[in-house]
């Protein structure tokens, strides 16, 4: 009988320490329970670690109880502390609830053993189809102590998981803050947070709105929001509020603000979870960061108006672009002379952001930048149109001088190998592909400069829907690949 303690004890300790990984435990743990317990038909629920009584199944955590169950739980919670304490057991048959021991209990009751710390429920241990009749007559004194080791288990996880959304949020929060040092284009920086933002708070929708000269609400990320509610709250929001929430608690309206005006507002929303106060302080903290970094970015996008270089790789930006496009376009209609136009952009750059993080995707950009620069000639000139798109400009090139230009870019870029390691240590370097698309100055079919530009942008679009890493020229009304 001490042996059976004994190896139930060392079995658990042994389950307990054998993994990290809360499922892997959760399957030794019923190996063990069905050896000395009689029992497989066990489940941990969890109390959301802010203290909002919205209990989850920690085995499958994306899933929320049904109100129901998460009134049973509030109620079990309420009562426990008035019972006896020896009658710390919760036992349900056919829905009725009462507070027992264990040795009361019948085959096809379920248990439910709240799990504590310094005197508040954190989570309840699941037990169905125990047999009592099995029990050995210590086993149960046994079980007590097993339970303490998975209560103490079950707690270490769950301030594990909150320690790593704390790191997430200290690396948003600093991203965020980084993105102005490259960036200005508001188009571009607005998805970067709503990304971050958005992988930060799984279990809402993130919404990312600015405001136009109109003082009218723009949807900058995602693509749509049909929601209604949200439109309509976003026209109470006023300069005073740090932030609006629903009466649910399922949508909230953190306004971005910079100098005593309301720039524009982030949106968490959802249809199933309400936010508890700790994601609250989080996105505030987060929209104030992010605010900062908009309203930096609008007092630079303004100096920059009268700038051409663009800030991150040295090339001319898209402002100056438009300037010598019109220019070598009018020449080349003047005198009667070739040009042809190229664009291009980086193969898949959204997931280099997302795997190494948008400071390595900065350095991917400059050396593309870079390569583009070695490659032509010194009255060529290259841009950067946005994001990861370069434009580039070859006056007196005819098209198929322009293909062989656009194919030496692409095999340098293909064969060059990026140091990433100073921002990613876990690889030190990295390669990269493009998709170029060309188009050739012609009088009958391109009548003005919007039209070179164009025409090279549908190649372009052409050369990535045919697999990119590839040049396409745009050749009377029909792309050709090479």
């Amino acid at each position: 009988m001490e042996n059976i303690n004994l190896n139930f004890i060392y079995d658990i300790t042994n389950n307990l320490n054998s993994s990290y990984d809360i499922n892997k435990v959760i399957d030794n743990l019923r190996i063990t329970f069905g050896k000395y317990l009689f029992t497989t038909k066990f489940k941990i629920y969890v109390m959301d670690i802010s203290g909002n009584n919205i209990y989850k199944d920690i085995e499958k955590n994306w899933i929320i109880l049904d109100e129901n169950c998460q009134k049973l739980f509030n109620n079990f919670n309420e009562k426990i502390n008035e019972t006896d304490n020896k009658k710390k057991y919760i036992i349900m048959n056919d829905n009725v609830c009462e507070f027992s021991t264990i040795q009361n209990l019948k085959l096809n009751d379920k248990v439910y053993i709240p799990f504590k710390k310094y005197g508040k429920t954190f989570a309840f241990l699941e037990l169905e189809n125990i047999d009592i009749k099995k029990f050995e007559n210590n086993i149960i004194k046994t079980f007590e102590v097993v339970l303490s080791q998975i209560s103490s288990a079950v707690l270490n996880n769950l301030l594990n998981s909150q320690m790593q959304i704390n790191v997430k949020f200290y690396d948003a929060m600093k991203n965020i803050a980084k993105i102005i040092e490259n960036q200005y284009e508001l188009n571009y920086i607005i998805p970067i947070i709503g990304e971050m933002i958005d992988r930060f708070i799984a279990n809402h929708l993130i919404y990312v709105f600015l405001k136009d000269d109109n003082n009218k609400y723009n949807l900058l990320w995602p693509l749509s929001c049909k929601d209604e509610n949200i439109i309509n709250m976003l026209d109470t929001v006023k300069i005073e509020d740090e932030y609006i929430i629903s009466k649910d608690k399922k949508i909230a309206i953190f306004p971005l603000k910079n100098e005593n005006k309301i720039l524009g507002a982030i949106v968490a929303s959802s249809n199933v979870y309400p936010l508890n106060e700790r994601e609250v302080t989080y996105l505030l903290q987060l929209a104030n960061q992010s605010s900062t970094t908009i309203g930096r970015a609008n007092m630079y996008s303004e100096i920059l108006k009268h700038a051409t270089m663009d800030a991150l790789t040295g090339l001319n930006n898209r402002r100056q672009f438009e300037i010598r496009l019109n220019q070598e376009f009018a020449t080349a209609k003047r005198k009667n002379k070739k040009l042809c136009c190229m664009m291009t952009d980086i193969d898949y750059f959204k997931k280099i952001n997302d795997t190494y993080g948008h400071i390595a995707g900065d350095i991917v950009l400059k050396k593309v930048a870079s390569i583009i620069e070695s490659q032509l000639r010194e009255y060529d000139t290259a841009s950067r149109y946005g994001g990861e798109e370069f434009c580039i400009l070859l006056p007196y090139t005819t098209i198929e001088e322009a293909k062989f230009v656009a194919e030496r870019l692409r095999k340098k870029v293909e064969s060059e190998k990026i140091d990433i390691q100073q921002v990613y240590s876990n690889q030190k370097e990295i390669q990269v592909t493009i998709s170029i698309g060309v188009s050739e100055f012609n009088e009958h079919t391109i009548l003005t400069p919007k039209d070179l530009y164009k025409k090279a942008d549908e190649a372009l679009y052409q050369a990535k829907e045919q697999g990119r890493n590839r040049v396409v020229l745009y050749q009377n009304e029909t792309s050709h690949e090479m």
